[in-house]
């Protein structure tokens, strides 16, 4: 059995070991703002762990997980994939030029890279889960630092959701005046804020690392983001 206790720390474990698997795929360490929020971590490796750990507690033939793992990931990034282009007009990651992909958003290439991950999990970690969450129960240390965590986590999520906001409305405006769909690449997007920032000067490494875009929520940040959808024209 597990408690809700359990699940926020699988939850934090996946996302930051998520971040670090995308770190590791860029092959490029300079890169430190991947994903929609600014910290080092990436919700829906959370939420894809959390999945892939309750499909592995289960008792079940080995094809039938196999294929539970392909299904609920595939399902997680498309549905999320989903939320952000349609509500918030903003695209987090593009498969475009993968093979069969489905808008973009889904492709069997990643589709078999997370039931390769599933499974090493399922194999290799798993076993090991319970008895780190036996661990942390408890323990007043692991509690403060997962308390510290979702706090740091939380303030991170309302301010990018500002900026979102402020994204959409933007970009609604610029497709009704151009009749066009236009939907940022959120990367790209970020990329762009940070070498603005670099030339003003108002970039540090730390600012880099943890907020990317939080001293841009005010008119600023529109500024940016008027001026990354004048070069889509």
């Amino acid at each position: 059995m597990f408690s809700w206790i359990d699940l926020l720390f699988i939850f934090a474990a996946g996302s930051i070991a998520g971040w670090l698997v995308e770190l590791l795929h860029r092959k490029n360490l300079k890169k430190l703002t991947s994903g929609f929020l600014n910290g080092p971590y990436l919700p829906v490796y959370g939420l894809g762990l959390i999945l892939v750990y309750l499909i592995s507690i289960i008792e079940m033939h080995i094809l039938l997980r196999i294929l539970l793992f392909a299904v609920s990931t595939t399902l997680l990034e498309l549905v999320t994939g989903l939320i952000f282009v349609k509500y918030f007009k903003i695209k987090l990651y593009d498969y475009s030029n993968n093979w069969l992909n489905f808008s973009g958003l889904i492709c069997p290439l990643y589709s078999f890279y997370f039931v390769v991950m599933s499974m090493l999990f399922y194999f290799f970690v798993f076993p090991w889960v319970q008895i780190a969450l036996n661990l942390v129960e408890g323990n007043h240390i692991a509690y403060f630092i997962l308390g510290v965590f979702y706090t740091v986590f939380l303030i991170d999520a309302i301010v990018s959701f500002r900026v979102a906001r402020k994204i959409k409305h933007a970009v609604v405006d610029f497709n009704a005046k151009h009749i066009a769909k236009v939907v940022i690449n959120y990367s790209n997007f970020k990329d762009s804020v940070v070498e603005n920032l670099k030339k003003t000067g108002e970039a540090n490494c730390v600012l880099r690392f943890i907020f990317t875009v939080h001293n841009l929520v005010s008119k600023e940040i529109q500024n940016q983001i008027d001026g990354f959808l004048k070069k889509k024209q």
